[in-house]
């Protein structure tokens, strides 16, 4: 008998959480190097890709990976949204 499709849903959705958790706070570990001074300084780039301006640059990617570390907190925790109502389990390691 095969698990409901809810809660293999809610598995995949944990271990996504994770994974995307990890590398959040594997980047945040390493954010000097993305920093004006640092290796992959945005500077290097700018010239191609102008229009990711706002969130490429230093101080707007350290924001783009808390808010990325938040949303998959959220989404580990179980935290829905009311207008779309999530009908499988909410249990998760």
């Amino acid at each position: 008998m095969s698990p409901p499709l809810g809660l293999a849903l809610r598995w995949m959705e944990c271990i996504i959480a994770v994974a995307i958790i990890q590398g959040t706070l594997e980047l945040f570990a390493i954010r000097t190097t993305f920093a004006d001074d640092g290796i992959w300084r945005w500077s290097t780039l700018r010239r191609e890709l102008r229009w990711l301006q706002p969130v490429l640059a230093y101080r707007a990617f350290l924001g783009v990976l808390l808010v990325r570390l938040l949303a998959a907190s959220l989404l580990l925790s179980g935290v829905r949204v009311q207008r779309f109502p999530y009908s499988g389990s909410r249990l998760c390691l």
